[in-house]
C-alpha cells in the first residue's frame, strides 16, 4: 500500500482553494495503520490551517496520493494527519514549490528543428528570479520564441546542476533596463540534481521562516 512512503521522506502538500492551488514542503513524521502524520506547513511563520475533512494530494518524489485530513495536533510539534492511502499513483510530471532565488546560470540557446535541437545559437551568463524541481524564471537580454530548446548550468551554493530545457512563456522587458523574462520548463535532468533543487528549496525556506521571511 504505502510501501514507497518513508519517515522523514520530503514531501510536498497541495492545498485545493476556490481560486486555485497552493502548495506546501513537509516531510513524513509518522506511518501508522490508517493514518499518515506530515510535518505541519508554516507560512509566514504560522501554521498553515487544513480543516479536518479537507481534502489535500500529497506529492512525495515521484508518486502521488489523494487523501483527507483526519486530525490535526499542535503540541509537542504542529501536526497535520492525512488518511493512509490505498492507492499511490506514480506521477511523470508534478507541480513543485517554486522559490524566488537569485542564482548564476549559464544558457546555451539552440535552434529548434523537426528533429530536436540543431546547432547552437549563442550562449549568455544570466541569474534564475525563481527556481522549482521542474523549471526556472531566468533573466535574458531579449525574448525568445516559446519552445526553444535549451541548455542550463544552475549553480546551487554547493554545486553545479546541468540539464535541458525548453521555453515555455515570455514576458518582454519593459525598459532598457528591465530584461526580458523566460519561464523554462526542464526536459531532460537527472532525478539526482532534480533532488538537489528541492533540497535547496528546503533548505532556504526553513532558513526563511526560522528569519520569520516566509
Amino acid at each position: 500500500m504505502s510501501s514507497e512512503l518513508r519517515l522523514n521522506q520530503k514531501v510536498e502538500i497541495e492545498k485545493i482553494k476556490d481560486d486555485g492551488r497552493e502548495i506546501y514542503p513537509s516531510y513524513i513524521v509518522a506511518i501508522d495503520d490508517n493514518t499518515i502524520s506530515l510535518a505541519a506547513p508554516l507560512s509566514g511563520g504560522y501554521v498553515v490551517f487544513f480543516a479536518v475533512g479537507e481534502p489535500v494530494r500529497v506529492y512525495a518524489g515521484r508518486i502521488a496520493f489523494s487523501s483527507e485530513v483526519v486530525a490535526r495536533k499542535f503540541f509537542p510539534d504542529p501536526l497535520l494527519i492525512v488518511s493512509r492511502p490505498e492507492v499511490l499513483e506514480k506521477v511523470q510530471r508534478r507541480s513543485f514549490v517554486r522559490l524566488e532565488a537569485s542564482l548564476p546560470a549559464v544558457v546555451r540557446v539552440y535552434e529548434a528543428t523537426a528533429g530536436g535541437p540543431g546547432q547552437a545559437m549563442e550562449e549568455v551568463k544570466t541569474y534564475t528570479l525563481d527556481v522549482s524541481g521542474g523549471g526556472a524564471l531566468l533573466a535574458f537580454p531579449h525574448a525568445l520564441p516559446p519552445e526553444t530548446p535549451l541548455e542550463l548550468t544552475i549553480s546551487l551554493p554547493d554545486e553545479k546542476i546541468s540539464c535541458q530545457a525548453k521555453v515555455k512563456r515570455v514576458e518582454e522587458g519593459t525598459a532598457s533596463d528591465r530584461p526580458a523574462r523566460l519561464g523554462v520548463e526542464f526536459t531532460a535532468i537527472s532525478p539526482r540534481d532534480q533532488d538537489k533543487i528541492v533540497k535547496f528549496i528546503f533548505e532556504r525556506q526553513r532558513e526563511l521562516r526560522q528569519k520569520g521571511l516566509l
